[in-house]
């Protein structure tokens, strides 16, 4: 059984401790942790399992509606992708991807931050410059234009897919969930072409925004490396659980 299989399998038989359980949990926590959630990752599980938050007595911090929200899509958007990985990536597939993860939060009563629509001002991620929003459209065509005609004729390389990523986030196409909806590109990009995929731990997020900059600048390596690592990491857990 190949890994796509064994994640659906456990899905569908709602098996808990196996991949499945891992990944959506770690995947969940991490990436929306690296972007200002709150939520620990026991509460992630907790959430998971229950649809709740659990405080403890001694926990005084208080927790946006919208992490919880965020974290309840995010399990969902693992699920399409599940379901849709072998689907080549356009406009409506990403925009979809983001309306799932977007969808019931406060951007869906703002005018400014809409939620399954590309991005209608400009935005800034630290001193990177993005697309303008005016030109969003025709450079999210342009990347996606490069990459599906390349993913037609052969399998992609783990360079590609993390090229697309730096493009992409460097288009920055939303008001916000381009990290998210990014990373969970990646992952899906992997299972389709039969690489070993990974989870971006947020212990690594300081080194693996600090490299999107030097993959920019010409240094591939850096990052690279980090996902090799990830990708290391994910293996541990697949051997962890005697996974075959």
């Amino acid at each position: 059984m190949d890994l796509i299989d064994r994640l659906k399998e456990e899905r569908d038989t709602k098996y808990s401790w196996g991949i499945y359980y891992w990944t959506q949990i770690q995947f969940a926590y991490n990436s929306n942790r690296m972007e200002g959630s709150k939520i620990s990752e026991n509460q992630t599980e907790i959430l998971f399992d229950t649809r709740k938050i659990t405080l403890s007595k001694e926990e005084e911090e208080t927790i946006e509606v919208d992490d919880i929200i965020e974290s309840l899509n995010h399990f969902k958007c693992f699920d399409y992708i599940l379901d849709t990985y072998s689907e080549k990536l356009s406009h409506s597939y990403i925009k979809k991807l983001h309306g799932i993860l977007k969808r019931h939060t406060k951007s869906e009563e703002s005018t400014i931050s809409p939620v399954g629509r590309y991005k209608v001002e400009d935005n800034i991620v630290g001193m990177v410059q993005t697309s303008s929003w005016e030109r969003t459209t025709e450079d999210m065509e342009q990347l996606l234009h490069g990459y599906n005609y390349i993913s037609n004729k052969r399998i992609m390389t783990l360079e590609e897919i993390v090229d697309f990523h730096v493009q992409y986030e460097t288009i920055h196409p939303f008001a916000d969930g381009n990290g998210r909806t990014g990373r969970l590109i990646m992952f899906k990009e992997c299972l389709k072409n039969n690489i070993k995929p990974f989870v971006i731990r947020d212990e690594v997020s300081v080194a693996y925004k600090k490299s999107l900059d030097d993959y920019r600048a010409g240094d591939k390596e850096k990052l690279l490396t980090i996902i090799k690592g990830e990708q290391k990491v994910y293996q541990k857990i697949l051997d962890k659980l005697r996974f075959v």
